[in-house]
């Protein structure tokens, strides 16, 4: 992870960070809402589009899943 995704997690909501360890779906720090808000904020900032089969739960458990996401569907990194 970069520190822009980081910024950016910790913009949206800064839970999803402080909380490594507890699935972000499953314990309650994301909602279908907050992850559509997250995705639409993640493609502007990092060039990319999230492909439909990529809205799964397993994907959006963590930073890191998520993280997983733009790198696999080529988002800009620095």
């Amino acid at each position: 992870m970069n520190n822009q995704f980081t910024e950016l997690l910790n913009k949206i909501n800064p839970e999803i960070l402080s909380n490594p360890d507890v699935d972000l779906v499953e314990g309650g720090i994301l909602d279908s809402l907050s992850i559509m808000n997250m995705i639409v904020e993640i493609e502007n900032a990092f060039q990319m589009e999230f492909d439909f089969e990529d809205i799964l739960p397993e994907n959006f458990k963590s930073a890191q899943t998520i993280w997983d996401v733009v790198i696999k569907r080529g988002g800009k990194v620095d």
